[in-house]
């Protein structure tokens, strides 16, 4: 009798334990930050591998810490959503952004992978671009997130509901909407 609810006692104990390792795993996979290559979807599929010149004046910027250890720093512009957003991290303190060069126009810049991150609490997706710039005989690996969801397309379920802002390598806006695909599990 006793050797018999030690058994059951142990088949219990291993079912709680795979129940609260297969609970930890779907809680992971569930809020982890999930990502996408954009490599071949419009518009960033005419970008990469490419070198454009910017057509205005733009910020090399850094945030504190840097996001991205392969892209640390930020390319920004005052055209860009988010704009005010980062200068208003430069002001605090201690500054969550620091400005670390002016980017004139007509400067050369090389896209090398585009990703879409979605964050697993929140579910927003940001669309990011990768490359490298060169600013005074110094070159910089630079990330610049690019494009909003229109809520109200996406709602309808249209499944082409990305808008994109001109960018800074851009000489007018595109008006057109793309389909962005969700960021994957793994």
């Amino acid at each position: 009798m006793q050797k018999r609810k030690s058994k059951i006692g142990s088949i219990i104990l291993l079912v709680g334990v795979l129940g609260l390792l297969m609970f930890g795993v779907i809680l992971y996979a569930t809020i982890k930050t999930k990502t996408s290559s954009l490599n071949k979807v419009a518009p960033f599929d005419k970008l990469i591998g490419q070198t454009v010149r910017l057509n205005r004046e733009a910020y090399l910027m850094q945030e504190i810490p840097a996001r991205n250890d392969d892209y640390p720093f930020v390319l920004m512009d005052p055209e860009h959503e988010n704009f005010q957003w980062y200068i208003d991290r430069t002001v605090i303190d201690p500054p969550e952004t620091v400005i670390l060069d002016t980017i004139p126009a007509g400067t050369p810049i090389t896209f090398e992978k585009a990703i879409v991150y979605t964050n697993g609490v929140s579910g927003h997706s940001t669309p990011c671009i990768f490359g490298w710039i060169a600013i005074n005989g110094k070159d910089y690996r630079v990330e610049y997130s690019w494009g909003k969801l229109d809520l109200a397309k996406w709602f309808d379920q249209e499944k082409k509901s990305w808008k994109f802002w001109r960018a800074p390598w851009q000489e007018a806006p595109d008006t057109t909407y793309y389909e962005i695909p969700a960021a994957q599990w793994w």
